[in-house]
């Protein structure tokens, strides 16, 4: 069974979570690559952001509700995946963007380095959550994390999502609308669900916590 369970989730969760922010950070495309885009509404370009930003949102509502529900972790890593290979396919490609420097290369060798960046910090995440309970291969036992990344900010995978969309060589209209949707989601909700919920199962351990480590943007002095 555990077998299973762990052939499942890294086939639905683990692999299309690395797809998924593999195209992220080339600018929601696969470089050098035919982009699988499955569903055209034939939304003119000025309609297409919003519909990409909408896309992100429900991403991050569908990741909150299940956070909220206390979802099984194997459960909810699965849904996060799929979920995130729907976006990928829904996705509505848009022309135009705020600034570009260099060619395509700089910017895929760019995405290359955020990627790995990113993965280096799930890794360390992970090995302060401990793997077996950051994958949901083992049980969650209650236990607030301050070590690592954690004692630097509050949420480092969230912080080094938001730097890898921001730090660009070339910032086009539809990673601007990743970047948008993120920003909603986590700002309009997502991080103040989360907080509320840690909140709630460590009390004044938290709240101590909470004062002394920032959120999102760590302080080096």
């Amino acid at each position: 069974m555990k077998i299973v369970r762990a052939t499942t989730m890294i086939l639905f969760g683990v692999l299309p979570a690395f797809v998924f922010f593999w195209w992220m950070f080339q600018g929601c495309r696969f470089a050098y690559l035919p982009n699988p885009q499955v569903i055209d509404w034939g939304i003119p370009q000025w309609g297409r952001p919003v519909v990409n930003v909408a896309l992100v949102c429900f991403y991050g509502a569908v990741h909150s509700a299940l956070a909220q529900a206390g979802a099984p972790r194997p459960f909810f890593m699965v849904v996060a995946g799929l979920t995130s290979l729907g976006v990928i396919v829904a996705w509505q490609p848009t022309e135009g963007g705020l600034w570009r420097i260099g060619e395509d290369t700089l910017s895929w060798v760019v995405g290359l380095a955020q990627f790995l960046g990113w993965l280096i910090i799930q890794a360390w995440c992970g090995t302060q959550l401990g793997f077996g309970k950051f994958l949901g291969w083992e049980n969650e036992d209650l236990e607030l994390v301050v070590t690592g990344p954690y004692c630097v900010v509050r949420h480092p995978m969230h912080f080094i999502l938001l730097w890898n969309l921001t730090v660009t060589p070339a910032m086009t209209a539809d990673r601007l609308a990743m970047l948008i949707g993120v920003c909603l989601y986590l700002f309009c909700g997502g991080i103040a669900a989360e907080e509320a919920r840690m909140g709630e199962e460590f009390g004044d351990e938290w709240r101590a916590y909470k004062a002394n480590v920032p959120m999102l943007i760590p302080r080096w002095w």
